[in-house]
């Protein structure tokens, strides 16, 4: 039995290569084929090799459901011919095909250094800010939604620059709004009330936190990737190897197949995302280069998550608390006070202006309203649906394959923030139009948008980008911000891709 081929060049150390193969381990693997550790080396395996298609390389990768690539700071494995075959059995079998990389040096002394930014933020929150809220003249709801603005912008700002001192200054600058917001909401409002203040406080200092991990692992990622792109020209001709006998075999093999540019292809879709699938290689082939598409931006995911939770939460707990539960502690929701009420009104009609009848008949219509139990109210129901909704959308995330994963997640960041932020939070600064009275917005997102952010993100990249005239666009403008993210070349190393190469260069189809 053979769960994970790993295919490497001999060109790294032990321990590196180690470390990446452990660091990179698939969960669901139990055993591995590798050729150093399950060949006789000290012993003439010429007569193994002779054959490629029938050599223990082939046997292993056709029993093995994933190849593990481990990249090494000599060369691209992909300068070897060995390797460039292995990567031509396991495109010809529809393997998943998975890059290896070393563990982030000091992840955890980075991510404290963040959190320690969002508890400075938090004691210049608390202690800038007066009881009321207010920072210099500024009243608390205004700062705090500025904050909270502030903190996204940052963190996405972060995510869509190359990993280095910039994107950790954003980073930390974020850490510095969502510490400040949670600082003046306890200010003002003590550690236990309005609780969903709290929860979204807590929850940016938490965004900030996979925000600074999420930054080193794309540093570390770009790293690979230039170890993998170190002396590969973008054409499998160009291998070398010790053997002439050996290259001739694999060159004959490859040429007879047909499919020595669809393998090249497939090698760039590893460089350009991190992996090569037969999902992502499908997308690609239709929608175009797709950088990185198999890493997932877990902070901005977790950020909108957050959000999508916070919006239903709070119009739940002011609709129960500060309208039911308070009418109902002050007795004006008692039969004989709506009556009373009812009078007033009726008797405002007769004698008083159109104004004043005006206001008796929204005051009358505010009270019935909210005094109705809250499961009789359909904004309670919408937010119910949109709580059910994110959590919906975060088991799928979870249950995707990776190679469909980050595109689920790009759909969320991108389609649903971007729209949503349009239809709750314009009206809300245009019109003032909070986002628990703003019915319109709630039946849009819930009914509209979600089902198809869902629909997308549920039929992944491949069978989106099958769609005739519009799949393609969509696949590409959902991971564009990807593809110039992570475009980087590693230092002293060329940035010729495959798809850069003048075609029938080297000797290349």
């Amino acid at each position: 039995r053979c769960d994970l081929f790993v295919t490497h060049c001999w060109a790294e150390g032990i321990y590196e290569f180690v470390r990446k193969v452990l660091h990179s381990w698939p969960y669901n693997a139990h055993h591995a084929y590798c050729c150093m550790f399950s060949n006789p080396q000290n012993l003439d395996i010429s007569g193994l090799i002779r054959s490629p298609r029938d050599s223990p390389f082939a046997h292993a990768l056709r029993a093995a459901p994933c190849m593990l690539v481990v990249p090494n700071t000599t060369c691209s494995i992909y300068s070897r011919i060995w390797c460039a075959y292995e990567a031509f059995l396991a495109y010809s079998q529809n393997k998943m095909i998975s890059t290896a990389s070393l563990p982030v040096r000091r992840l955890w002394q980075n991510v404290l250094m963040a959190v320690m930014m969002t508890g400075l933020g938090f004691s210049l929150g608390a202690s800038l800010t007066d009881d009321d809220g207010n920072f210099v003249g500024t009243a608390a709801s205004t700062q705090r939604t500025a904050s909270v603005a502030m903190c996204y912008l940052f963190l996405l700002s972060s995510s869509l620059v190359e990993p280095g001192l910039a994107s950790r200054v954003l980073v930390y600058a974020g850490g510095l709004m969502a510490g400040w917001f949670l600082g003046s909401h306890v200010r003002e409002n003590g550690a236990f009330h309005l609780w969903t203040g709290l929860v979204l406080g807590l929850g940016l200092c938490i965004g900030v936190a996979i925000g600074e991990a999420d930054r080193l692992w794309r540093q570390q990622a770009s790293l690979e990737a230039a170890q993998l792109l170190n002396g590969y020209t973008g054409c499998l001709r160009d291998a070398g190897c010790q053997e002439a006998s050996d290259k001739e075999a694999i060159l004959k093999e490859l040429a007879e197949s047909g499919f020595e540019k669809d393998v090249q292809d497939a090698i760039q879709v590893l460089l350009d995302s991190g992996m090569s699938t037969p999902t992502l290689r499908a997308a690609t082939a239709l929608a175009g280069r797709l950088q990185h598409a198999g890493y997932v931006n877990w902070s901005m995911f977790a950020l909108v998550s957050l959000t999508w939770t916070f919006v239903p939460l709070e119009t739940i707990r002011y609709l129960v608390e500060d309208e039911y539960l308070k009418m109902v502690a002050r007795g004006v929701c008692s039969p004989d006070s709506l009556s009373e009420l009812e009078d007033m009104c009726m008797r405002a009609t007769s004698q008083f202006n159109a104004t004043v009848q005006e206001w008796c008949s929204e005051m009358y219509s505010s009270r019935v309203e909210g005094c109705a139990p809250p499961l009789q109210r359909a904004a309670v129901w919408y937010a119910l649906l949109g709580l059910l909704e994110g959590i919906a959308f975060a088991l799928l995330l979870m249950a995707l394959r990776q190679d469909r994963r980050a595109f689920a997640a790009a759909v969320q960041t991108r389609v649903l923030a971007v729209l949503g932020v349009l239809v709750f939070m314009v009206p809300m600064f245009v019109a003032d139009v909070t986002c628990y009275d703003n019915f319109a917005a709630q039946v849009t997102t819930y009914f509209i948008l979600f089902p198809v952010a869902f629909a997308l993100a549920a039929s992944g990249p491949a069978r989106v980008s099958e769609i005739p005239i519009v799949g393609p666009r969509a696949v590409g403008g959902i991971m564009a911000a990807v593809a110039w993210r992570w475009r980087r070349a590693g230092a002293g190393t060329s940035s010729l891709t495959l798809a850069e190469k003048p075609p029938g260069q080297d000797g290349c189809p």
